[in-house]
């Protein structure tokens, strides 16, 4: 799957205004690919803490992106 640029145009911005503790995961697991354990050893939280923050982030967005 490719995403299309207007797509990726309005993902981006929605990203950014993901609170702190959302956009940091977000971030870390889709544009750097860290593995979850990698980004849980980095933010010093448990891994599941870490899938939960991007479930909760992917429902934001979903939220958000059907706005737009």
């Amino acid at each position: 799957l490719t995403a299309e640029p207007a797509e990726v145009d309005s993902v981006l911005p929605a990203v950014l205004a993901l609170p702190p503790k959302y956009r940091v995961v977000v971030f870390l697991y889709y544009y750097e690919g860290a593995s979850t354990a990698e980004i849980g050893k980095l933010l010093k939280i448990s891994r599941s803490a870490v899938t939960t923050r991007l479930s909760r982030a992917r429902e934001i967005l979903k939220t958000q992106l059907k706005e737009v």
